[in-house]
C-alpha cells in the first residue's frame, strides 16, 4: 500500500482481523434494515486480498414474500436490484471508510430460494493481514509445451 490508502488503513488499527469484519457486517446490516425496516437473520463477510464478499441470509421481508407468492420472484428481484443500484454509493463509501481503500467495483446479486444476497466489493489493493492466492497460466512454448 501507499500514498492516501496507507495513511487511511493506518488511522484504523482497531479494525484489524475479525473487528473488521463484524464492523463491515454490521454496517451492512444496519443500511439494510434502515431502508427496509428489517435485515438479514444471518451476515457473513470474507476479505480476501483485494476482494470483499458478504452475504446475506433470510433478508426477504414479508410483504417481497407475499408479493413473490402471488406474483413470482420477478418483481421482488427487480426491487432488490434497484434498491442495490440506489446503494452503491453508500456501500461503496462505507467499505472506502473501513478499509482506507477505493472501492473500484461493487458487484450485488440476490437469490430467492435459499434467500440469499451477496454482496461483493473489488478494492485497489489488499486489505492488510488478509492474502490470495493468484493463478496465473504459465507461458506455453510455440510447440504448446509448458516451460519450466
Amino acid at each position: 500500500m501507499s500514498g492516501e490508502g496507507e495513511a487511511a488503513a493506518q488511522q484504523i488499527p482497531e479494525l484489524a482481523s475479525g473487528k473488521l469484519l463484524a464492523e463491515i457486517n454490521n454496517r451492512i446490516v444496519a443500511l439494510t434494515r434502515e431502508h427496509y425496516g428489517r435485515g438479514p437473520t444471518k451476515a457473513k463477510t470474507y476479505v480476501l486480498d483485494d476482494l470483499i464478499v458478504c452475504v446475506l441470509r433470510d433478508g426477504l421481508t414479508p410483504l417481497e414474500r407475499t408479493i413473490m407468492e402471488a406474483s413470482g420472484p420477478d418483481k421482488v428481484l427487480a426491487i432488490r436490484r434497484d434498491f442495490q443500484r440506489a446503494m452503491r454509493a453508500q456501500y461503496s463509501e462505507m467499505i472506502e471508510q473501513l478499509t482506507g481503500r477505493k472501492v473500484l467495483a461493487y458487484i450485488s446479486q440476490v437469490h430467492m430460494e435459499p434467500d440469499l444476497t451477496v454482496q461483493a466489493f473489488v478494492i485497489d489493493g489488499p486489505v492488510p493481514g488478509y492474502g490470495a492466492l493468484e493463478l496465473v497460466h504459465p507461458e506455453q512454448s510455440q510447440t504448446g509445451e509448458m516451460l519450466h
